[in-house]
């Protein structure tokens, strides 16, 4: 396909053509070589070049955002003056440029949710970027009414992952069903979610009473081939080899990772927590009401020390799913509410699970619970797991 990109120099432009360049030719404009107030000079350029299948539309659109209520006249003037001309440039372009493009297929925004928040945070302070952008989704919308393929997309949340996000936002427009995103403003994170989600086997049955063991005074399950082994290796590997490993939070024992490239993590959320909750209540005869799922890597520097989860009452039961096979989870055969790390290696210990597509799930409530991770490793390397809080709020 031939595509158009309009608005091509910012780092997410060039990243998205990157992408978008792996499988179809991108032209990109911007204002280089194009005068957006000049319909004859645009009309010119653009025919030196084949008919778009798809034309995307990325100019910045600029505005000053005041507290509008309280604008004093002479920065008013300044406002008026300023706003004007780039909702005029940004509006009235993109009509001039439809027009001249129109026999492409479809006409791609990329735009801004917030036209649809309802959130006071974001209401009159940012009330002229809300109006810029309603104008835009309007044209959109007309598109449509002409019988074209016409959609927003918003990548909301760039900053965590730019690069990222771009990759995304490329990847909905070649593979999505415009006909699904046609006439809305569609969020790039939701939609790629549903687009990679796949339904996934595993063995909630076997989230039963008839499977609880006890290790030293705690309760636990573990299920081998929760996930199917070899999808694991073949998801997790292609995360690691392919997705910037982001860190969101980092302590001595763990990181967090940024988690949304990971094709498991969505089958966690479109597939599996409702099913886990409601096995683990009926397991244990508890009423909790969450699970929460994090992605978290260990390196071979950090260690998570011997320790007890049961002093969170709201967290009945905690639960890992292993992505790889660099080590488990140890647990120590303590009895005391209270002991020195000094004496920890003269207690018997037991390493579980530690495989991947296992499920580790124990009640932190059911004993002492002592355990800890990476303080007996077999090896060095990182460790990936998805932690589980299935919580009582």
């Amino acid at each position: 396909m031939n595509i158009f990109l309009i608005g091509s120099t910012s780092d997410f432009a060039l990243n998205m053509a990157s992408e978008l360049e792996k499988t179809d030719t991108v032209f990109k404009f911007g204002r280089a070589n194009l005068n957006y107030a000049n319909i004859n000079q645009m009309k010119t350029e653009f025919e030196k070049y084949p008919t778009p299948d798809i034309v995307i539309f990325n100019q910045h659109v600029g505005c000053i955002e005041s507290d509008v209520l309280n604008t004093k006249q002479v920065e008013l003037d300044v406002m008026i003056r300023r706003n004007c001309f780039s909702w005029a440039e940004t509006f009235y372009s993109k009509i001039y440029m439809y027009n001249i493009l129109k026999n492409a297929n479809t006409f791609v925004f990329i735009t801004s949710s917030i036209t649809d928040v309802d959130n006071k945070d974001y209401g009159l302070p940012h009330v002229t970027y809300r109006a810029i952008r309603a104008s835009e989704q309007q044209l959109m919308k007309s598109i449509v009414l002409e019988g074209k393929n016409s959609y927003g997309l918003c990548p909301g949340g760039m900053d965590d992952d730019p690069e990222g996000y771009a990759r995304k936002t490329a990847q909905i427009i070649v593979n999505e069903n415009p006909d699904r995103l046609n006439g809305k403003v569609n969020s790039v994170m939701d939609s790629m979610k549903e687009i990679y989600t796949y339904t996934v086997d595993f063995k909630e049955e076997e989230i039963c009473k008839e499977n609880i063991k006890k290790i030293y005074t705690t309760e636990y399950i573990l299920i081998d081939d929760f996930i199917d082994r070899e999808l694991v290796n073949a998801k997790h590997q292609d995360f690691i080899d392919n997705y910037p490993i982001i860190e969101l939070t980092r302590d001595e024992s763990c990181s967090v990772i940024n988690s949304v490239e990971h094709e498991l993590d969505q089958a966690f959320t479109k597939n599996w927590c409702d099913s886990i909750l409601e096995k683990v209540n009926s397991t244990w005869d508890l009423n909790c009401k969450r699970v929460q799922v994090c992605l978290q890597k260990m390196s071979g520097l950090q260690t998570l020390t011997t320790h007890q989860d049961s002093y969170d009452t709201n967290i009945p039961v905690r639960g890992i799913i292993y992505l790889d096979d660099v080590f488990g989870t140890h647990f120590h055969d303590i009895t005391d509410d209270e002991f020195s790390l000094y004496e920890v290696d003269y207690y018997d210990k037991t390493e579980i699970g530690g495989m991947p597509g296992q499920l580790l799930l124990f009640h932190a409530g059911s004993g002492t619970n002592w355990h800890s991770a990476g303080m007996y490793r077999r090896n060095t390397k990182d460790r990936y797991i998805f932690n589980l809080t299935i919580s009582n709020e």
